[in-house]
This record gives C-alpha cells, structure tokens and sequence, in this order.
C-alpha cells in the first residue's frame, strides 16, 4: 500500500495542478490567481430559478429539462433573471421564459445560461 502524506496541500494527491487550486499555475495561464470553478455560478443560477419558479412547486409545474453556460469574468457573484416571456396554458399552467446570468461585483455579466 503506498504511503500517503499527511501535508494539506489542497490538492488531490498527484492531481496535476489547475486554475482553481493553484496559484501560481492559475498565474501562469495569464489569470490574477485562482479563480472559482464556473459551475459554482451555474449552480446558483439554478437554485435562484428553483426558489423563484418551482418552490413551492404548483400542481403540475414543469421545469427546464437542460441547461447550458459558459464563464467568463469571476469575482464576487450575483445570480439575475428577466422574464422575456409568460404563456398562459390550460387551467392554472403558466410557462416562463427567461434570460438567466450571473454578475460580477462589477455588474459584468460572468456566467450566461441558456436553454438549448
């Protein structure tokens, strides 16, 4: 059985070193330094349009079934949405379209979510 080290050096053990957990490697790809995993404000995207279309959930709501996003500018985040679109259905349904991103703490647009 190999022997494992018992230093903390925030890392997998042998795990090659990435933009998200290295500092210096992150540097040396042209970024100021570390920067968060884009699938942390792809998860918070989802959890403001769950909070605010799904919870509580009406009988027979339906949600998106996919999503996609890209990153682009990380800082401090905040998820945003805009209604583009309501639709009346049959009895009580009411399907929503939205334009869904994330902010920096500069107001630049840093994460974009689409439905396909």
């Amino acid at each position: 059985m190999p022997a494992h080290s018992c230093e903390d050096t925030g890392r997998i053990e042998r795990q090659e070193p990435t933009i998200h957990d290295d500092d210096a490697f992150a540097k040396s790809q042209g970024l100021p330094g570390i920067i968060a995993d884009g699938m942390i404000s792809t998860n918070w995207i989802m959890g403001m349009l769950i909070d605010n279309f799904v919870t509580p959930s009406p009988a027979g709501a339906r949600c998106a079934r996919s999503m996609s996003s890209r990153s682009t500018k990380m800082n401090s985040i905040v998820s945003r949405a805009r209604i583009t679109d309501v639709t009346h259905g049959t009895g009580s349904a009411v399907t929503y379209r939205l334009d869904v991103w994330c902010e920096n703490g500069k107001g630049e647009t840093v994460t974009v979510a689409t439905q396909p």
